[in-house]
């Protein structure tokens, strides 16, 4: 016999619009640590930091959103989401803080 799942334990991802606003920002800031060519283009119409710290901001973003997908997991789990508590921790990983805002409202309706 399997166990009930809570109707509570279901997976949502934030609005379409966190995606676009946040990950087309890290794929830039990509774009222009990785690239001297594109950096030198943008930083002659626009003030630009260089690349070693873009670089810097770029590893400092990818150690937060590790941080926020351990705790959107925790999180999860500890709100009885045993079954979602995965792919929320992925979820958080690809759009970091939505996440938790998401995760809160769906296990507070519990």
């Amino acid at each position: 016999m399997t166990a009930a799942v809570p109707a509570h334990d279901r997976f949502e991802r934030p609005a379409l619009a966190w995606y676009l606003l946040l990950d087309s920002g890290i794929a830039s800031l990509l774009a222009l640590t990785a690239s001297p060519k594109l950096h030198d283009a943008v930083s002659a119409r626009v003030p630009v930091p260089p690349r070693s710290f873009l670089r810097a901001v770029l590893i400092g973003t990818f150690f937060v959103h590790i941080g926020e997908s351990a705790f959107v997991y925790r999180s999860a789990k500890a709100a009885g989401m045993d079954r979602s508590a995965r792919r929320w921790a992925r979820e958080a990983m690809v759009v970091g803080f939505p996440t938790i805002f998401r995760l809160r409202k769906i296990a507070s309706e519990a």
